[in-house]
């Protein structure tokens, strides 16, 4: 057996070396939360290299019961002999409690630089909802309470990015600049998709969120500059935009079959669309001698009607 044993330091108090033996794995139970998860690609690798060198370090479990054991660490390998059909694995057992059997899991995670942040953040949701505070927890697991809080926190990531942090495609140090710096969880998603792709530095990262609101900004300016413009339009063009019903008072003098009307700014353009399509002349607005007065299209002979209503404008009405 390759690997030096590790010393543990037990429920009863005294450190001790424990021994390595065979056992089967089907006596052998998983944890329910694992501090460590690997991708697909790492743990085919893992499979590779127990298959060619064997496994180069025993497992560690707990007794819990008569003849049943659960993983206190080195699940993946676990799982890796299972996958190469392997009935037996060599196994180090100790006497810890469930408690211990976490920290230790934690503890030895940490050392070899594979915590996954959700993971933990997983582990440390149950110790709070088992009445724990942040700072009990930092006490128990020998961490910060600051450094408990920012696990915690991924728990409020979006999915999509918990999926990249338990798969080991983006850290912790990414996701916690994506986060303080945008607020819309599609933009952190973007961002957190592109530091996977191309595999981001921290300030690479930083880099391409000052890029993205600095193009947001620029975008948003443009819009109001757009919506600006269609509004000075909008003002300018109100009053000949549709057909509305002729008030009784207005048509009194005309034909109950007069139908489209539109008002007609004061400042006409120098010809006059008429209904039938053809263009006139434009007649002037002030100083008509009387309130009605009709244009006979001297294209299509079709009659329209012009009523001046006030100073302002000509009410138009055709049929």
């Amino acid at each position: 057996m390759k690997g030096k044993m590790k010393t543990f330091k037990l429920s009863k108090g005294a450190p001790v070396q424990p021994k390595s033996i065979k056992m089967p794995l089907d006596k052998i139970e998983p944890r329910t939360l694992n501090c460590n998860e690997l991708d697909d690609e790492a743990f085919s690798g893992l499979v590779g290299d127990i298959k060619a060198n064997g496994l180069r370090y025993p497992i560690l479990v707990r007794h819990t019961g008569p003849d049943s054991y659960e993983l206190v660490d080195g699940e993946h390998r676990w799982r890796a002999a299972k996958q190469l059909g392997w009935k037996e694995i060599q196994v180090q057992v100790v006497d810890m409690s469930k408690e211990e059997a976490e920290v230790a899991n934690f503890e030895l995670n940490s050392n070899r630089g594979q915590l996954n942040p959700v993971k933990v953040a997983m582990l440390f949701d149950d110790e709070r909802r088992r009445g724990l505070s942040q700072e009990m927890i930092g006490q128990k697991y020998k961490i910060t309470q600051a450094r408990v809080s920012q696990y915690l926190e991924t728990l409020t990531y979006p999915e999509e990015i918990q999926r990249l942090l338990i798969s080991r495609l983006i850290k912790l140090e990414h996701t916690r600049k994506i986060v303080s710096a945008l607020d819309d969880q599609e933009l952190q998603i973007q961002v957190a998709r592109k530091v996977s792709d191309e595999g981001l530095s921290v300030r690479e990262t930083q880099v391409a969120i000052r890029d993205l609101l600095e193009e947001k900004q620029k975008e948003k300016q443009w819009k109001e500059q757009k919506e600006e413009e269609m509004s000075t339009d909008d003002i300018g063009d109100k009053d000949i935009e549709g057909p509305s019903q002729v008030s009784p008072a207005a048509g009194s003098e005309l034909s109950e079959d007069l139908a489209n009307v539109w008002h007609v700014p004061t400042e006409l353009p120098p010809y006059m669309l008429l209904p039938c399509g053809h263009k006139v002349s434009r007649l002037p607005n002030d100083g008509l001698p009387i309130s009605v007065t009709t244009i006979l299209c001297p294209f299509c002979q079709e009659v329209t009607v012009l009523l001046k209503v006030d100073l302002s404008f000509l009410v138009k009405y055709s049929w």
